[in-house]
């Protein structure tokens, strides 16, 4: 459980803890292809394995496909990934920015599949939100 290993998060509603990837941690930090991240986690979570097929780990810093950096589960609440996608994947212009992908209903929609394994349809999606973190999206 990751309340085990990890400190518990400052400045987030509610009791979470923080998951901050070391720069050597998952295929595509040590590629430098993602600027570094951290997200909160909630109490009795588990970090699951991500399968060599899926991290990126053979590809890496040239991958064409979304892989996946780390994957968290708790059975009775559901599970989350973190996904990366190179941005031509989900457009056919070169080195796009994420606002010329399109909108955020579009861009669940594009990475849908790799997260689902199927269609995401607009009910399907609960809630969404963009923020912008040093800049980014």
């Amino acid at each position: 459980m990751v309340q085990n290993y990890l400190a518990q998060a400052t400045g987030m509603e509610g009791e979470y803890y923080l998951y901050v990837p070391r720069a050597d941690r998952t295929p595509a930090l040590r590629a430098g292809t993602l600027s570094p991240y951290q997200f909160g986690i909630p109490p009795g979570w588990k970090e699951d394995p991500v399968a060599n097929a899926i991290s990126g780990n053979y590809c890496q810093p040239r991958c064409d496909e979304p892989t996946t950096e780390v994957k968290f589960s708790y059975p009775a609440e559901g599970s989350c990934q973190v996904i990366i996608a190179p941005l031509v994947k989900l457009t056919r212009q070169k080195r796009p920015s994420i606002d010329e992908v399109g909108p955020l209903d579009g861009i669940i929609a594009s990475v849908g599949p790799y997260i689902t394994g199927d269609f995401v349809e607009p009910e399907d999606v609960i809630a969404q939100e963009e923020l912008v973190v040093d800049g980014h999206k």
